[in-house]
């Protein structure tokens, strides 16, 4: 999945990518990274979750928790 937006990042100079580390938790600390080619090129082909992490956590409205 990042690998294919990198490659479209590629194709079109005006975009910025930026992941959240460790996902809900980064989105809700603000804690992001910019994803570039230089920063992900060591992590190609095992998936995305080593490169910036995947948390436990998700978001739900209160009607799904019950």
């Amino acid at each position: 999945m990042i690998d294919g937006l990198i490659r479209f990042q590629n194709q079109r100079k005006n975009v910025e990518l930026v992941g959240f580390i460790n996902g809900v938790k980064g989105l809700l600390a603000n804690d992001t990274e910019a994803i570039t080619w230089d920063t992900y090129k060591n992590f190609v082909n095992l998936g995305g979750y080593e490169y910036i992490g995947r948390g436990p956590d998700s978001i739900r409205s209160e009607s799904e928790k019950q």
